[in-house]
C-alpha cells in the first residue's frame, strides 16, 4: 500500500457519524482476517485512547466523549467477521500500570503479534495546570517551538525504551513481527506536513527513524517490518501559553486518514 501524507491525495467519503458507523463496521471486515493482538504504545498525552476509538469506530457513536488519561490498560476490538483484531493500550505515564502492561503485551513467551507507536510530531495534550506551570516556569518551555523541541526528545526516548523491550520477545517468540508509526495530530500541522513526513518515513534518515534503523540490524531485517503514516483522530485547536495551532482538516479528511491506517493495518496482519 502506498502511503499517503498528504490529504489532497486521500478518498474523503464519509458525510454524517451514523452514516461511518455502518461503513466502518463493513470497512474492517473486509479488510482484517484472523485475530490478532496488538499494543499501541507511545507517550502520555499522545492520544492513544483517541486513536483506538476511532480505529474501533467507539468515537463515531453520537454521545462520545474524550477519554480521561489512561492509568490502566485499555482494551479495544475490531470486527472481521467471526474474527477480531484485539488491541491494548499502554498506559503512556511511567508507572506500576504501564510497566505490568509492558511485561504482559510483551511476554516473550506470548508477545503480541504488532506494534503501533503512537507520535504527535511534537503536539502532546498536557491538561493539568500543574503539569503545564512546571514546563513553563521550571523547564522554561515558554513557546511552542520550544515545547514541540522538548516532546520530540521525550517521543524519540519512548521508542528507545519500546524497542529495548521488544528484543526478549523478537529472540524468543519471533514476535512481534511490525510496527507501525502512527503519527497523529497531523491536523496541527498540514502546512508542516512534508518536514513531518521527512522526519518519521521509513525512506528517510532521522534521528527517530535511525533508532528503528539500527534495532532491525541487530534483529534481522527480515524479523522485523515497520511503516509509519499521518493519522488523527479527535479534531481540535492545540494551545501552549497562549500560543494557538490551529486544526485544519474536516471530518471526512480526518475519517480518510483513520481509513487509510485500518487498510494498513489489515495488510500487516498476515
Amino acid at each position: 500500500m502506498s502511503i499517503s501524507w498528504t490529504v489532497g491525495a486521500l478518498k474523503t467519503a464519509y458525510d454524517n457519524r451514523d452514516h461511518i458507523l455502518g461503513i466502518w463496521d463493513k470497512l474492517v471486515v473486509k479488510v482484517l482476517g484472523p485475530q490478532y493482538r496488538i499494543a499501541i504504545v507511545g507517550p502520555g498525552g499522545i492520544g492513544k485512547s483517541v486513536l483506538l476509538d476511532h480505529i474501533t469506530g467507539k468515537a463515531f457513536a453520537k454521545n462520545y466523549r474524550l477519554p480521561p488519561r489512561s492509568v490502566k490498560p485499555e482494551p479495544g476490538r475490531a470486527k472481521a467477521g467471526g474474527n477480531r483484531m484485539a488491541m491494548t493500550v499502554v498506559p503512556g505515564q511511567d508507572s506500576g500500570p504501564q510497566i505490568d502492561t509492558y511485561e504482559k503485551v510483551f511476554d516473550p513467551e506470548n508477545p503480541v503479534d504488532g506494534v503501533v507507536f503512537v507520535s504527535g510530531f511534537g503536539f502532546e495534550t498536557i491538561r493539568s495546570k500543574t503539569a503545564r506551570d512546571y514546563e513553563i516556569g521550571s523547564l522554561g518551555l515558554t513557546d511552542l517551538k520550544s515545547f514541540r523541541a522538548s516532546k520530540l526528545a521525550q517521543e524519540k526516548a519512548a521508542l528507545d525504551q519500546v524497542l529495548e523491550r521488544l528484543r526478549p520477545a523478537l529472540r524468543t517468540a519471533r514476535k512481534p513481527t511490525w510496527m507501525i508509526v502512527a503519527t497523529t495530530k497531523s491536523d496541527l500541522y498540514q502546512d508542516e506536513i512534508a518536514e513531518a513526513e521527512a522526519y518519521y518515513a521509513p525512506y528517510n534518515d532521522s534521528p527517530f527513524t535511525e533508532l528503528i534503523k539500527r534495532f532491525r540490524s541487530q534483529v534481522g531485517t527480515d524479523n522485523f517490518e515497520w511503516d509509519s503514516l499521518p493519522v488523527c483522530a479527535y479534531l481540535e485547536d492545540f494551545e501552549w501559553n497562549g500560543e494557538v495551532a490551529k486544526s485544519t482538516l474536516t471530518p471526512d479528511q480526518r475519517n480518510a486518514y483513520i481509513e487509510q491506517m485500518i487498510r494498513r493495518l489489515g495488510e500487516l496482519c498476515r
